[in-house]
């Protein structure tokens, strides 16, 4: 009988040695696949990121292109304001200048 419970002893501490085996193997597959999961998430953040800011550079560029437009337009209605003006305004010059140098001349006494 000693040979039988030496055998079943050593049967078991077979067992319990495959056991502690596929229980390290386990864990390290479970560590395996926990990195590979952060470093997945890890490149999908970034990758979001990249994604977000990217569509605000094209949405910024996109406003600004707008809003130079924007801008050209009105200057361009204020250049031709302003020139219209000019034109209106152009006739009244000589008699200005006139007043001017009489009030000139007469502040000088020389009028």
């Amino acid at each position: 009988m000693s040979s039988l419970s030496e055998n079943l002893a050593q049967e078991i501490r077979l067992c319990e040695e495959a056991a502690q085996k596929m229980v390290a193997d386990a864990k390290a597959e479970a560590s395996k696949l926990v990195a590979e999961a952060k470093a997945y998430a890890s490149k999908s953040v970034k990758e979001a990121w990249q994604r977000l800011y990217r569509e605000h550079r094209e949405r910024i560029a996109k406003a600004e292109k707008e809003a130079d437009l924007v801008a050209q337009g009105l200057l361009e209605k204020g250049r031709a304001e302003a020139e219209a003006y000019f034109e209106s305004k152009k006739g009244s010059v000589p008699s200005v200048v006139s007043w001017v140098v009489e009030e000139v001349m007469r502040s000088h006494g020389l009028g």
